[in-house]
């Protein structure tokens, strides 16, 4: 996972389309900022994240469903089932999956009963436990 500085993310911003992802990022560090949050831009292979420094544990999650989602790209999934399932089955049996009610992400813990106090990527608390 790498940092990326408000001026490349500027960068990128400016050399996509008004509505890119790189753009829609930067409209959003910029918007979550404005509320007082301490956010970053985080580039986790071909996508931007924004989010809070994430801990070493968080870093390991977002790895995790970053790779679950290089495998679901050409099967689609339908449905959470089929995300966990990429998670790997082993991985099933020690973690438990979390949706965050607000944007959707997929939020792996390690925690079998609590949910994630708040979500790394909108700061939502409330989650669904899939």
């Amino acid at each position: 996972m790498k940092l990326i500085p408000d001026d490349e993310l500027e960068r990128l911003a400016g050399e996509h389309a008004p509505n890119s992802h790189q753009a829609v990022m930067l409209a959003d560090l910029r918007g979550r900022r404005a509320n007082d949050e301490q956010v970053h831009c985080f580039q986790l292979g071909e996508f931007l994240v924004v989010c809070p420094m994430p801990t070493a544990q968080q870093e390991v999650q977002l790895k995790r469903v970053y790779e679950a989602s290089k495998q679901l790209q050409s099967s689609k999934p339908t449905n959470i089932a089929d995300i966990i399932a990429a998670l790997g089955e082993a991985e099933q049996t020690q973690s438990i999956g979390w949706i965050c009610a607000r944007c959707a992400e997929v939020i792996v813990s390690d925690e079998p009963v609590t949910a994630p106090p708040t979500c790394m990527f909108c700061g939502s608390k409330l989650f669904a436990k899939v």
